[in-house]
């Protein structure tokens, strides 16, 4: 099968626009250590450290042990997890720093993660 010009540059231009928009979708890195606060939490759920790797999420309330989110989601530069705890909406503000709710059984409230440090070691940069 011969290709003509105008199918190569076709295809080319297909994959061009699809790599170009795949990428653009955020400069922004998940990956390491964020520091989360939710003000409206139960008082021993209001501060904790959240870690963030390329394939999950782990929420640890005395920063040692971490306990593994059920789901991850990252689109669109928001990010969605669920613990058993409840569930988190977040979007970034800037680089360092994202907003949203957290969803539990009894309520929700707004839920702030500064980031704590750029990466874990062994971890790749999470871009969707």
């Amino acid at each position: 099968m011969k290709l003509n010009l105008k199918s190569l540059i076709l295809i080319v231009s297909v994959f061009t626009l699809a790599s170009i928009s795949i990428s653009a979708q955020s400069n922004n890195d998940l990956i390491g250590k964020w520091d989360a606060f939710i003000p409206l939490a139960p008082e021993e759920f209001q501060k904790s450290v959240v870690r963030i790797t390329q394939d999950s999420v782990f929420m640890s309330m005395d920063g040692v042990n971490f306990a593994p989110a059920n789901s991850m989601e990252f689109k669109n530069d928001t990010l969605k997890y669920k613990m058993n705890e409840g569930s988190f909406a977040l979007t970034f503000e800037s680089k360092t720093k994202m907003k949203g709710i957290a969803y539990w059984a009894s309520g929700q409230s707004e839920l702030t993660l500064t980031k704590k440090e750029n990466t874990d070691s062994g971890t790749k940069s999470l871009k969707p």
